[in-house]
């Protein structure tokens, strides 16, 4: 149970009132409705599970059994619930007493009179009996009559969100269609739409950008639009459990254009939740104690940030400094002191005024069902428009050719020994389908030579990544490494791998090269494995503005919150090879398939090579505080026992970072250090704007078909 520090402070009338609960349950028999309820979301939701990844699946079946108490047939449904026993559920009742538990409390703010250690993590803590005065408090709260219990404490009301109509119609098709349709299309409001035509589950997904010119116009407003989506999503929390009960599932946040919001699950109740969603972003109630826990977690997460490992930081100074506009968190917490309630009431209805809504239905769903779902958010939130010619336009930073620049910051945590390099190479336009083939097939065959040569042959550090990535329109190519190296030497050695990968290159057999292909090719090609794949392929394009639907998808630094990474209620920001994450693609695929090596030859030496004097480099530095001579002597040591050439190599490594570079590569280009980075992006052109891959009317579908 996660408490404020209020209720920290009062952590003994929370367990009081734990015992209560459990008194009022053992009052009656258990509601066999409750059984009933469960037992059928239960059986719904096995029923139309969809598919997940075989190593998660592996993983899961492996968990369940060590366990001795789910028989061998019902490894595969484990959460059915088979039979209602209430005699059982009383039993299991009745050991639920105050002589028979336990309570670990845990708490930033507690003295530091450790009597314990723990074994692995070295956690001090202190283990001591419940003192006897309380535990005759929790008996009597466990005794209590009725009448002694708080009158707010009751069983759970009948779930609204339980899906009633699970049918599928079933249209029989050639091939899945590759994009949604436009089925509206104005000032207003722009609906894509797509039926299931290959999952056939009873779900669906349900999109929303609204598009509004102040969500991030200043740090300010972007931190008043955090905390209004913070305080909006508190105030949802008691629809959240029944809707996931129910298998369904919302979500809110803040990103440069706006609003997003996002329902998924069942279709049969979807439009229920979205109601009362949009209520909620409409008609927030702000008070003054939700406001003041609201700005205290959006404190802490962006405190936290500074506190993450550096590779989970570094991605928000890369979109800091190649983004026309984002903010950093560090500028968005210098903010956050001066934000009142009084400036979020004034402001949400200035947030919500003018925008415009871009909307995705997709799933077990009609034209029909997603026009009147346009519908509701219109007449719910009631905007004025914010027609298309006013929005701005989406760019980036333009590296110019020939550019080295480089960013350094020290990182606040004193006890991080890790230092942290991101080495980014600008390769221009994704929108040019073949430099954007070209780019796909680098990656490729980039992927395994860095990281076995720079984590497992040079042991550089526990964290090695290359990755391909896009802002908006700019399409990049970058080494994360995070090590106790400092990050010049890392640097040097990145350098030093891609003037070899020229020799391995240029050494590839023509049949390696085609295995890369056919490596790659494959990968863009396999199959969608659920509904939510392909939703999130086709909002990917949606929201880039680009709306080329017969390529697949990157990961897209640039439009990624600062929330992924420093909110602590939200998902953490996760790097691997974007490769895997893109989905089934068709235009990619003809342009992969013509290119040779020399091609890719000509690439690297274009784009990729230190030498080159056309290549747009730069790198962020994250600085540790901590020495880390002495972590990085043990480390040599431990290797040089278990793997002694990994040991010498570190050896005449060091030495060649003492003379620069290896004798065999070009010298680099001294790169020009970033100052303010503010004057830096105002000296710098921008690159071109996202705009769509084909005139959307092209996609229209304005019918009434179905």
């Amino acid at each position: 149970m996660w408490l404020t520090e209020k209720g920290i402070r009062r952590y003994r009338e929370v367990l009081k009132i734990i015992f209560q609960y459990i008194a009022m349950l053992k009052d009656s028999p258990p509601p066999a409705w409750i059984s009933d309820e469960m037992s059928r979301l239960a059986e719904v939701k096995f029923k139309f599970k969809q598919k997940s990844p075989l190593s998660r699946t592996v993983s899961g079946l492996a968990q369940l059994m060590q366990k001795a108490c789910i028989p061998r047939e019902h490894l595969l449904s484990p959460t059915l619930i088979r039979k209602f026993d209430p005699e059982n559920i009383e039993r299991s009742l009745s050991h639920l007493r105050p002589d028979n538990f336990r309570f670990f409390l845990v708490d930033q703010q507690f003295p530091g009179d450790w009597n314990a250690k723990e074994k692995w993590y070295e956690t001090q803590y202190k283990l001591e009996k419940i003192p006897e005065e309380f535990m005759q408090d929790l008996w009597a709260a466990a005794q209590a009559p009725i009448t002694e219990r708080p009158s707010r404490l009751h069983l759970p009301a009948v779930n609204e969100f339980v899906p009633q109509r699970l049918g599928v119609e079933r249209n029989d098709v050639t091939e899945p269609a590759r994009h949604p349709t436009l089925i509206r299309h104005d000032d207003n409001v722009r609906v894509w739409f797509k039926k299931d035509d290959q999952f056939w589950v009873p779900k669906a997904n349900i999109k929303l950008i609204l598009r509004t010119p102040v969500a991030s116009l200043t740090p300010m407003n972007a931190i008043m639009t955090r905390l209004y989506v913070d305080l909006v999503e508190g105030s949802l929390n008691k629809y959240a459990y029944d809707a996931d009960r129910a298998g369904l599932s919302y979500s809110l946040s803040e990103s440069a254009k706006g609003l997003n919001i996002q329902v998924s699950g069942f279709n049969d109740k979807m439009s229920v939740l979205l109601e009362k969603v949009l209520l909620r972003v409409r008609d927030l109630e702000i008070k003054q104690e939700l406001f003041d826990m609201a700005k205290e977690r959006v404190r802490k997460a962006y405190k936290n940030f500074d506190y993450m490992d550096p590779y989970r930081q570094i991605n928000a100074f890369s979109r800091m400094l190649i983004s026309e506009r984002s903010w950093a968190p560090f500028q968005l917490l210098e903010e956050l002191p001066a934000v009142t309630a009084e400036d979020i009431r004034l402001y949400f209805p200035e947030l919500l005024r003018q925008m415009h809504i871009e909307i995705l239905v997709h799933g077990n769903m009609y034209k029909e069902d997603a026009l009147n779902i346009t519908k509701l958010v219109e007449s719910t939130l009631r905007p004025s428009q914010f027609p298309e010619s006013q929005w701005p336009s989406r760019r980036t930073i333009a590296l110019p050719s020939g550019a080295n620049y480089l960013y350094e910051r020290v990182l606040k945590n004193r006890d991080n020994v890790n230092h942290c390099l991101q080495y980014i190479i600008s390769v221009g336009s994704v929108s040019d389908r073949s430099q954007r083939a070209r780019l796909l097939l680098f990656c490729q065959i980039a992927e395994e030579p860095c990281f076995n040569t720079l984590r497992t042959k040079e042991q550089l550090g526990y964290f090695v990544n290359s990755a391909v990535g896009v802002y908006v329109t700019t399409g990049t190519w970058c080494i994360l490494l995070q090590s106790e190296r400092d990050c010049k030497y890392l640097e040097e050695r990145c350098d030093a791998f891609l003037a070899k990968l020229e020799q391995v290159l240029r050494a590839m057999t023509d049949e390696t090269f085609d295995e890369h292909k056919i490596g790659l090719i494959n990968k863009r090609l396999e199959n969608l494995k659920n509904l939510g794949q392909e939703t999130s392929r086709f909002w990917t394009h949606i929201t880039s503005e680009m709306f080329d639907f017969e390529q697949g998808t990157f990961a897209t630094f640039q439009t990624l919150p600062i929330y992924v990474t420093c909110t602590l209620t939200l998902r953490p920001c996760t790097f691997t090879n974007s490769i895997d994450q893109i989905s089934p693609v068709y235009r990619d695929v003809e342009n992969i398939e013509s290119l040779t090596k020399k091609d890719i030859l000509e690439f690297l030496n274009q784009y990729i090579h230190p030498s080159s004097s056309t290549r747009a480099k730069l790198s962020i530095h994250l600085i540790a505080q901590a020495p880390t001579g002495a972590f990085a002597a043990a480390e040599d040591s431990a290797a040089a026992e278990e793997n002694p050439d990994a040991s010498a190599l570190r050896k005449s490594q060091d030495v060649v970072a003492v003379n620069g570079h290896e004798p065999s590569m070009c010298r680099a280009k001294i790169p020009v250090k970033i100052g303010n980075f503010k004057e830096w992006k105002a000296s710098l052109q921008l690159s071109t704007a996202a705009t769509p891959a084909k005139d959307l009317i092209e996609f229209a579908e304005f019918g009434s078909k179905s």
